[in-house]
C-alpha cells in the first residue's frame, strides 16, 4: 500500500497533462509513497503518449485506456478500483497542485483519522496569474459530513460540489460502495453529497494545496 493515490481522468488533454504531472512530481513526500493513475478515457490527440513518456521516467505511474469513452465519472471510477492508496486526491487533468503540499495534508488526515480532508485552492488565469484564491476553511474541528456541510457551505453550496479540493480515505469509499455516476456535466455533486453524508469524520486545514 502507497500513502496517497492520485487518479486522473484524461480526455484530449494534451495541452495540459504535462504541467499538471509536473505539479503532482513537484510534491515533498518520495514517489514510491505515493502513486498516480491516468485513466486515458478514448483520447483523440497526444495525451496517451504524453503520458508514457512520464512513465518512462517515472515508475509510480499507470496508464489505464478506456477501450470506449465512459465520462469523467467513469474514468474516476475506474481509477479508484484500481488504487492501492491509504488517500485518494482527484486531480483534474488542466489543473495544478501547489508545490510541495502533499505531505502536510497527508500527516494531517492520518493523524485526524479522517474519512475526508478539505483544503483551499487558488483560481488562476492560463497564463497563471493569480484570480482569486477560495479560503473557505480555516483549522477545523472533526465532525461528521452533515454537521461539516451546515458549518462551511451553508447559503453557497455550488463550493462545496468540487471533488479535486479534498483528500478521501479510500477504505472509506470502498467500505460504502461510493462510486462517481456516468455523467457529462455535474458529476462531483451526487458522489459528493453521497459522501458527505456517510462521512463520520470530516476535517479542513487552511493549507492552499490547488
Amino acid at each position: 500500500m502507497v500513502k496517497v493515490s492520485f487518479v486522473l481522468p484524461c480526455y484530449n488533454a494534451e495541452r495540459y497533462i504535462a504541467e499538471c504531472l509536473d505539479s503532482i512530481y513537484a510534491q515533498d513526500l518520495p514517489e514510491e509513497d505515493y502513486e498516480v493513475i491516468c485513466v486515458n478515457d478514448c483520447s483523440t490527440d497526444g495525451t496517451r503518449d504524453i503520458i508514457l513518456g512520464f512513465a518512462s521516467t517515472h515508475p509510480n505511474l499507470t496508464l489505464i485506456d478506456h477501450v470506449r469513452n465512459m465520462t469523467v465519472g467513469g474514468a474516476r471510477n475506474t481509477g479508484m478500483v484500481a488504487a492501492r492508496g491509504e488517500y485518494i486526491w482527484f486531480v483534474d487533468a488542466d489543473d495544478l497542485l501547489q508545490p510541495d503540499s502533499l505531505c502536510s495534508v497527508y500527516r494531517i488526515a492520518k493523524e485526524r483519522d479522517v474519512d475526508i480532508l478539505w483544503f483551499n485552492y487558488r483560481l488562476v488565469f492560463s497564463d497563471l496569474r493569480p484570480y482569486g484564491d477560495r479560503m473557505t476553511f480555516s483549522d477545523s474541528m472533526i465532525l461528521d459530513g452533515q454537521r461539516f456541510v451546515l458549518q462551511y457551505f451553508t447559503g453557497h453550496f455550488s463550493e462545496f460540489c468540487i471533488v479535486w479540493r479534498s483528500l478521501m480515505r479510500v477504505g472509506f469509499l470502498k467500505e460504502n460502495g461510493l462510486v462517481f455516476p456516468k455523467m457529462r456535466k455535474a458529476e462531483d455533486v451526487s458522489f459528493l453529497w453521497k459522501a458527505m453524508l456517510h462521512a463520520n469524520r470530516v476535517s479542513a486545514v487552511s493549507n492552499l494545496c490547488y
